[in-house]
């Protein structure tokens, strides 16, 4: 009967874990009408995260559990800087290709332009 149980509550977890991801699907295609399959790649480096927590580390289970949330969390900040940071770079290398291009004198070689 334990082990009926057991079965019991990890088929429950492994379904909730399943139906977050099917919402973060459905939520994503809903807004945008694109399929990102993003999210996934988050939930792999977290699990990922809390094997090497548990086997290499031998954290216990609510240590290993704060360890996933704070990698998951830290790889969303920086996927959502570098978002932020490459159109600003792309606006800085075309204002200066605007100043340095061949209109002012300079060829895309760097020579003077005749």
């Amino acid at each position: 009967m334990a082990s009926w149980f057991d079965y019991t509550i990890n088929g429950l977890i492994i379904g909730n874990i399943y139906a977050l991801l099917a919402v973060g699907l459905a939520l994503i295609f809903g807004v945008s009408r694109l399929i990102n399959f993003a999210h996934g790649s988050v939930y792999l480096v977290g699990a990922y995260a809390g094997f090497v927590a548990i086997t290499h580390l031998n954290t216990p289970l609510p240590i290993t559990i704060v360890i996933v949330i704070a990698v998951g969390a830290l790889l969303g900040l920086v996927a959502t800087a570098w978002t932020l940071v490459v159109p600003v770079l792309a606006i800085v290398l075309v204002l200066f290709l605007r100043e340095t291009g061949p209109a002012n004198g300079l060829s895309v070689a760097g020579r003077p332009s005749t």
